[in-house]
């Protein structure tokens, strides 16, 4: 329902200034002394430390707000049950 409501360390957005103007904003897959490697919408993206000018933290999930706006009650109550099924069911219109 609330994407931003609670987002674990593992599924934080970070947003990346580099030195050439770009901004990146993905969530940290890998990292060590010399790369960060971002997951992004698109893909990934491997940055060399040395190249980063800023980075912050972000509260935002990558999952985008309001998707749930455009069903009705009952669609969003089948959705739900048929997520939070133990086992994968066949879909019922």
């Amino acid at each position: 329902m609330d994407p931003g409501a609670v987002v674990g360390a593992d599924h934080r957005m970070s947003i990346f200034q580099l030195d050439d103007g770009r901004t990146i904003t993905g969530v940290v897959s890998e990292e060590n002394d010399r790369t960060a490697t971002l997951k992004l919408l698109t893909g990934t993206e491997t940055i060399e430390k040395e190249h980063i000018s800023t980075r912050e933290a972000s509260p935002m999930s990558m999952m985008p707000e309001g998707l749930l706006q455009v069903l009705g009650e009952e669609q969003v109550r089948v959705l739900i049950a048929y997520l939070m099924h133990p086992v994968q069911v066949p879909w019922e219109e």
